[in-house]
């Protein structure tokens, strides 16, 4: 786990800006405005699944649910309420404020009709104010209230996300949306005053998805204050240093499995006895907060301490019970081990050969050329134009080259032409059966992109691969290995699992090598008979 970063209860500022200013009469013939979310939720008796509304046993949202930043991130265990905050503040929006749309994004389409049905429908049939404000539809993704379109959409489609201008935007589980999904649907709030933003997930891998946003936020936490001491403990700093090892903050302690105060250690901590604290509080523009069920009421600390002891999957005791992210550490590379591959040689400027060559394609041409016998990286460079990588097949004697199919494909295409039978573009397909087919009267390589990407990390991983020495380009090289990790996906219609390879960071030069890795193994099967020869 990432170092904690050190705490200061210095609170002032922290939890001012919370409730917006109040208007007293909004346009649009809508009625007064609440101070917030949650004085108008209380004032208005609603009625949720479970009873009346209250913050009882739910304390730590009521801060939250005075606040209207227009752009707030929420990772989260499951079960902490925020799909509900999420939906009702939805409402509010459409209720007080002049929104003409609110958008609320899903990772399937199906997702999307299915809440609308589930948590929409009831919701409304059990507040009548709130019935009175909606209006049908003709469009299942679509429902008229207080004059405000709410739109319910999924993100596997890029189609559904170009029209209906918004004021708001929701992804909920954003985790597993695509990269693309929240700047298309950002476009929808092109001519909106507001550009209210709400992000909401289960995390997944670190530095991706909900993590990635809650970096750029204030990074607030839930501390508990001890009833003896009165100092606080952020829980989730002091869980267990390394996956598998005893946590610090649940204990047994007089017979019981307790939360422990990390201040004197003499004392039990109660979930509702806390105070939201922003661990970067010199970031104003995105609110951000952590919700985790180590100081959920609902569950004990004995079960939660159970469910690590005893859980196969620990990726999803981290992602849904602690709501932080994880990944195994076979899959993910450190730049740490990586560098460790450094050797004493510097980046060649020329070599003999025979070599082989990858290039990824980007912002740029990020090149890597290895040699077999054992593999080893000679030179690493970023280009800008195609022309110049034809003096560097030359300089190399390159014999195999792998070259990114995408985004200039006719510019790859060409490049492959003036060095026919030495080139190849690649074209990724998952579904194939083998690690690679090349077509050599068509100037492609067809490759399973999993099991391609498991290949050349493993080489790294085992210390398979010599590096030049430390420079600015190996660091990069370094950097960009450790800007992707496997992650296991399930898909929730069909419940089929799959592995994949997600990007976390810049990796040109990871997939420039995946390429290279590619060429290298041809390069040895063609020229050497595929023969061990490390």
């Amino acid at each position: 786990m990432a170092k904690a970063r050190p705490w200061s209860l210095d609170t002032q500022g922290l939890l001012g800006n919370l409730v917006a200013e109040v208007n007293a009469e909004v346009g649009g013939g809508r009625t007064s405005r609440p101070a917030s979310v949650g004085e108008w939720c209380l004032e208005s008796g609603l009625v949720l699944d479970r009873g009346k509304f209250t913050f009882e046993r739910h304390e730590y949202l009521e801060e939250p649910y005075q606040d209207e930043h227009p752009c707030q991130v929420e990772m989260k265990s499951t079960q902490m309420g925020n799909t509900t905050r999420a939906v009702l503040r939805m409402f509010y929006w459409a209720m007080f404020l002049d929104f003409v749309g609110v958008l609320y994004l899903f990772p399937t389409k199906g997702g999307s009709g299915d809440f609308a049905s589930s948590r929409i429908d009831p919701l409304t049939e059990r507040n009548p104010f709130l019935a009175e404000q909606m209006r049908s539809t003709d469009s299942k993704g679509m429902k008229r209230f207080a004059g405000c379109n709410l739109i319910f959409r999924g993100t596997r489609s890029e189609e559904g996300l170009r029209s209906d201008p918004c004021d708001g935007v929701i992804y909920d589980e954003r985790d597993l949306m695509p990269d693309w999904a929240p700047e298309a649907a950002r476009g929808r709030l092109g001519h909106s005053d507001y550009k209210y933003e709400h992000s909401l997930s289960n995390p997944t891998l670190p530095d991706y998805g909900i993590d990635a946003q809650f970096q750029l936020s204030d990074q607030r936490y839930w501390l508990l204050k001890c009833p003896k001491c009165g100092g606080y403990t952020c829980m989730e700093d002091h869980w267990a240093a390394e996956p598998g090892q005893p946590p610090d903050c649940l204990v047994e302690w007089k017979g019981e499995v307790v939360r422990l105060c990390m201040s004197c250690r003499d004392a039990v901590l109660h979930p509702a006895q806390g105070l939201w604290v922003a661990k970067r509080p010199d970031i104003q523009d995105v609110r951000g907060r952590h919700y985790s069920q180590l100081w959920s009421q609902y569950h004990t600390p004995a079960d939660i301490l159970k469910n690590y002891q005893t859980t196969k999957r620990m990726d999803r005791f981290y992602n849904y019970c602690l709501g932080l992210p994880y990944v195994d550490a076979a899959n993910r590379l450190s730049i740490e081990e990586v560098l460790k591959l450094c050797g004493t040689a510097g980046l060649a400027s020329s070599d003999g050969g025979p070599c082989a060559m990858g290039v990824d394609q980007g912002k740029g041409l990020h090149v890597v050329i290895g040699k077999p016998r054992p593999n080893r990286l000679v030179h690493l460079g970023e280009y800008l134009e195609w022309g110049e990588l034809d003096d560097v097949m030359r300089l190399f004697n390159v014999q195999l080259c792998v070259v990114d199919g995408m985004p200039e494909t006719r510019s790859a295409r060409d490049f492959a032409k003036r060095h026919p039978g030495k080139v190849f573009l690649c074209w990724y397909n998952d579904n194939q059966k083998v690690l690679a087919t090349w077509h050599e009267d068509k100037l492609m390589v067809v490759v399973n992109r999993t099991e391609s990407m498991d290949d050349s990390h493993t080489a790294v991983r085992d210390g398979e691969l010599l590096l030049p020495r430390e420079c600015e380009p190996v660091k990069d090289f370094a950097q960009h290995c450790h800007n992707t990790a496997k992650t296991l996906e399930e898909n929730e219609e069909t419940g089929g699992k799959r592995y994949r390879w997600v990007k976390l960071g810049a990796d040109h030069y990871r997939h420039g090598w995946n390429y290279c890795k590619l060429a290298l193994d041809r390069i040895l099967e063609s020229f050497f008979g595929g023969s061990d020869l490390s």
